[in-house]
């Protein structure tokens, strides 16, 4: 009699590895696809929420498999101990928020961040390879539709595909460097072409925090070369190294110098971030906080007058630091700087089980990032931290295990039933989110009939009532429908929630239809206070001071709008500059020096 049991077992085993693969592949493509940052997402449209519905039934389907298929121990590595710290701080950290604790940062940096704990429960190490490849084709669909858009303009801003930032797309294409360089590791003359076609790519991008992280990575796989190669060889490799090495610092100096906006307003916000956080040192100010407070941080320092005039047109207002690691500090404070450096520790000292080198070439990717971060924002951006709590899960399976934990079996069938539960109520609340964003989206089209888009917008208020972009749109709804008062106070919760600037110009205008007029500048004055040259601000102020026949006021606005460069083109800004023109001209106020 044959016993089929065995083979019954393994083909079980084989379709479960299967549909976990193939729903983490989802996952991540439809991050990819539908979801460019962590928050302040630039459009809201259907399906937002897709990943995290994935995400949802994935882990259902996993606890609900370690029900049915219970496991004898559970093996932990250091790895997974010090990511969950950090998961653990950075929740926590949400108490010193002014916001609500559940807001839309929290909720998708955690939903994310559960990828790690699906790749860990899957451990076949040439499946996961084979996920890593479909990562890597991902990336070469953003180079192709990246190449798509710079085609009209060639116009290096333009060089971005699905993650919105030619910066982010720049640093997504360089992660996967190392790993396709591991592929055709035995071919020479395949990685010598692979790797002039990246400069020539990051040329064109003029992106230097990839240039540099790139040079990182050219330098292992140099230095890897050196050990595996004859003695015979080396001296005629090194006088290629080092002139390689000597003609990147270079280039990335010009870049430096083609650049120099870019760095001095970089500069402006590390200064002022550094000169502000102190206070926050030990707790942090909340993960996700910072856009807030950085708003309230940059309008004292300007209006106390310390910002060098010189640098005014730079000064904007950003969601990020550009220092992944000092946004770390100040948003989580010491505690959570502390764990993410343990964690960077830990992903360079950890002992593989396995010897291949494709270990290495994923230390080397997330090294790629963590160079990047040092400029930039990829923590920030959905697919990047994607890909690399991906890479970081499938490191922790191939390190050796630190703790190996016998598993109590009722207790264990207890943890996993109240986790399966949990999980369908994740999948319930994140259906109703996706339906309202859903609902959101289509009521664009009431625009011009904005009572019937508050009545809209007002059944979904309760799934969205922590985004920002939600608030704002219902608030100018309320506005047009002439509720100012309702419309002030959905403006005063988006404030909390998101820095957006024109939500003060929206609230002027509210405090205007009120006839309160000092309300009104005061807004407006927060305003040009905060961004200089934001002449929009400046437009209202001339506008208000004209309705209130204050010439003295509007001739010194309009002299000062003359004045104020723009740091980009604007059709807008020149227009706004036209009328005060006319209005200078109008009252005799020769405007030829301006």
């Amino acid at each position: 009699m044959i016993n089929i049991r065995p083979r019954s077992a393994l083909a079980v085993r084989r379709i479960k590895l299967i549909v976990h693969e193939l729903l983490i592949i989802l996952i991540f493509f439809s991050i990819f696809f539908n979801n460019k940052y962590l928050y302040n997402s630039s459009n809201y449209v259907a399906g937002h929420y897709n990943f995290a519905l994935i995400i949802g039934l994935t882990l259902f389907l996993l606890f609900l498999s370690e029900v049915l298929f219970k496991r004898s121990s559970i093996q932990i590595t250091f790895m997974d101990i010090a990511f969950g710290l950090f998961v653990c701080v950075l929740f926590c950290s949400r108490l010193n928020s002014n916001f609500i604790f559940f807001n839309e940062i929290l909720i998708n940096f955690l939903l994310v961040a559960s990828l790690y704990l699906i790749i860990r429960l899957h451990h076949d190490f040439y499946r996961l390879i084979g996920l890593l490849k479909v990562l890597c084709f991902a990336v070469v669909l953003e180079f192709i539709f990246s190449l798509i858009n710079f085609y009209p303009s060639f116009r290096p801003l333009t060089f971005y595909g699905f993650s919105g930032n030619s910066g982010l797309t720049a640093c997504l294409i360089v992660v996967a460097y190392p790993l396709i360089m591991c592929g055709v590791k035995n071919k020479t003359s395949y990685q010598i072409v692979l790797t002039i076609f990246y400069f020539v790519i990051l040329t064109v991008i003029q992106s230097r925090a990839a240039f540099l992280s790139l040079i990182y990575a050219v330098g292992y796989f140099i230095s890897v070369s050196f050990l595996s190669n004859s003695n015979q060889k080396k001296i005629i490799k090194k006088i290629f190294v080092i002139v390689a090495i000597v003609l990147a610092i270079l280039f990335f100096l010009y870049l430096l110098l083609i650049k120099q906006d870019s760095i001095s307003g970089r500069l402006i916000i590390w200064k002022i971030t550094l000169s502000n956080f102190r206070e926050y040192f030990m707790s942090g100010i909340g993960y996700g906080e910072f856009p807030v407070s950085y708003q309230t941080w940059q309008r004292n320092y300007i209006s106390s007058g310390q910002l060098d005039l010189k640098f005014a047109h730079l000064v904007d207002l950003p969601n990020n630091v550009f220092n992944e690691p000092l946004q770390i500090f100040v948003e989580t404070g010491l505690a959570g700087f502390l764990s993410f450096v343990y964690l960077v520790y830990l992903i360079y000292s950890s002992k593989p089980c396995i010897k291949s080198s494709i270990i290495q070439a994923m230390k080397v990717s997330l090294g790629v990032v963590l160079i990047f971060s040092l400029f930039s924002y990829p923590f920030h951006s959905m697919p990047i931290l994607a890909f690399v709590i991906i890479i970081l899960a499938c490191l922790s399976n191939f390190s050796k295990a630190d703790f190996h934990i016998i598993v109590k079996p009722v207790a264990f069938s207890v943890l996993t039933f109240f986790l399966c539960f949990m999980s369908l109520v994740i999948l319930w609340e994140i259906n109703k989110k996706n339906k309202a964003v859903e609902s959101w989206s289509k009521s664009n089209v009431l625009k011009k009939e904005p009572r019937k888009l508050v009545l809209q917008l007002s059944k979904i208020y309760n799934q969205l009532n922590e985004n920002g972009s939600f608030l704002f749109c219902y608030a100018r709804a309320m506005h047009e429908s002439g509720n100012y008062n309702a419309s002030i106070n959905l403006i005063d919760r988006c404030i909390l929630a998101q820095s957006n600037i024109d939500a003060y110009l929206l609230k002027g205008e509210c405090y205007e239809k009120q006839k309160q007029f000092a309300k009104a500048e005061e807004m407006y004055n927060i305003v040009q206070f905060t961004i200089p040259s934001r002449l929009t601000a400046k437009s209202y102020l001339f506008n208000l001071y004209r309705k209130q026949n204050d010439s003295l006021n509007a001739k010194n606005i309009a002299i000062d709008i003359l004045k104020s460069p723009m740091k980009v083109f604007s059709i807008n800004g020149y227009k706004i500059k036209a009328e005060v023109k006319l209005y200078l001209d109008s009252i005799g106020v020769s405007t030829l020096l301006y």
